[in-house]
């Protein structure tokens, strides 16, 4: 690895990584961002690389000393801010690959390397956005894999996805309990990646690694309902791509509110379609589940 040195004082670290279809993603932090940047990247499982490593995109973190120093006036006038918040300003710009992401520290930052892991979790908002012009999406959901064949387990929030991710048994793989990147493969056939919970590292004091480079073929999407009974009902795919772009619609309005009106529209005829053809391609079902039962046993029946 290759350090650089910033006023004969200020280092730099880089990590890396690559998603099923081929497309590589940098990350590199400067300065005071390096030691979040670590946590960051051992939570997502990422490998150590140079600076001279292949990406689509390069994401690099600092401190608004740090950004001051490396962005010129005279360039940052150039450069788009596509997202100006408590989380810092972002800065990217057509010529570069580089996309600029500021931590900003202030007297209000209680949550230590927690609240910048979630500065820096903006940068899959980005790549997620980039997928979404390839057919691929993010699914607020539960996600794990059978034999193989992976399931989504969707449904608004505490309404007891991550309770019935945690209930699965031992035998079941479990690739993440919130949020999950689905995109196609180079014959087009959609698989999963199961992407890290960012408020484990604020409100729980554990500390779990997702291995997001890890995948699987996605073979099922349960919309998930609480009854007093465990069973699962085929849904048809004109309605499951209405549910399927009202998932997609609620959970993309936190990286949409930046976005310029133009590009919103594009993104949801995007998200529209993604839902059209995911409902064809993947099997979805209602799934009932109580609070005790043993609902993955109904699961298994389908999968």
């Amino acid at each position: 690895m290759k350090i650089t040195m910033i006023n004969n004082e200020e280092k730099c670290r880089n990590y890396g990584v690559r998603l099923l279809d081929g497309s590589a993603w940098g990350f590199t932090g400067y300065g005071k961002a390096i030691p979040p940047l670590d946590t960051f990247a051992r939570m997502n499982g990422m490998i150590e690389v140079d600076e001279t490593w292949p990406c689509v995109a390069k994401f690099s973190f600092m401190s608004t000393k740090s950004a001051d120093e490396l962005i010129p006036r005279q360039l940052a006038q150039g450069l788009d801010i596509d997202i100006i918040n408590n989380y810092g300003r972002i800065w990217s710009c057509p010529l570069f690959k580089d996309i600029f992401i500021e931590l900003i520290h202030t007297h209000h930052d209680v949550g230590g390397t927690g609240v910048d892991i979630m500065r820096m979790s903006n940068a899959w908002k980005i790549i997620h956005k980039h997928y979404i012009f390839k057919g691929g999406t993010f699914f607020h959901a539960a996600s794990a894999a059978l034999n193989g064949r992976g399931m989504l387990i969707t449904a608004p929030s505490s309404t007891g996805k991550t309770t019935s991710f945690r209930r699965l048994p031992n035998y079941w793989e479990k690739f993440s309990d919130d949020l999950v990147l689905v995109i196609k493969n180079k014959n087009g056939i959609y698989n999963m990646h199961g992407l890290p919970t960012w408020s484990e590292y604020i409100v729980n004091k554990r500390k779990p690694v997702f291995h997001v480079e890890r995948y699987v073929p996605l073979y099922a999407i349960f919309f998930l309902e609480q009854s007093d009974e465990d069973k699962v009902e085929k849904i048809k795919p004109t309605q499951a791509a209405i549910e399927i772009y009202e998932t997609l619609k609620f959970h993309s309005k936190g990286f949409l509110l930046k976005i310029k009106s133009l590009e919103k529209k594009e993104i949801h005829k995007n998200l529209f379609d993604t839902s059209i053809n995911l409902a064809k391609s993947i099997k979805c079902y209602r799934l009932k589940a109580t609070l005790l039962g043993e609902f993955w046993k109904e699961i298994e029946k389908v999968l």
